[in-house]
């Protein structure tokens, strides 16, 4: 008599029990992932602030005109204007990530000035929060007018 022949695969005991498995490493990676993702945007933001910044520093010197940036900590957004012989004009409005915060400047006024020159009002710095807690800031350095990440 011949036996039947085995059939190769899964069973569904199987089956269930890979889901299973690979739904609860899911589960213990999602925090480390949500925090990867949280550090990419605050860094990003940062990262766009500084060259919103350099970008003002070189306007100013280009057109040979004072450029001021005014930063408002309950909109999480800042505001571009240059002076015009008689008053300062908004040229640009822009905001952060939703999942991003602007915590404080260290700027008399939230507002730093860049003369014709592109030499800053003062030294200070910008500190920008995320949803985790995480901080990241923005460094102007007073006199040289570099602008960096600490």
């Amino acid at each position: 008599m011949r036996q039947p022949d085995r059939q190769s695969g899964l069973t569904i005991i199987e089956v269930v029990a890979m889901v299973a498995l690979l739904s609860a490493i899911a589960l213990l990676m999602a925090p480390s992932v949500s925090r990867v993702l949280h550090s990419g945007r605050l860094a990003q933001e940062q990262q766009r602030l500084k060259q919103t910044l350099r970008l003002t520093q070189q306007q100013a010197i280009a057109e040979d005109r004072t450029y001021r940036i005014v930063w408002n900590l309950v909109g999480n957004s800042w505001t571009t204007l240059y002076f015009d012989d008689v008053a300062f004009v908004a040229i640009r409005e822009d905001s952060l990530d939703e999942k991003v915060s602007l915590v404080s400047t260290t700027f008399v006024g939230n507002q730093l000035d860049f003369d014709h020159l592109g030499t800053p009002s003062s030294g200070g710095s910008i500190v920008l929060q995320d949803t985790s807690g995480a901080k990241r800031q923005v460094e102007i350095i007073a006199g040289s007018g570099l602008i960096r990440l600490p």
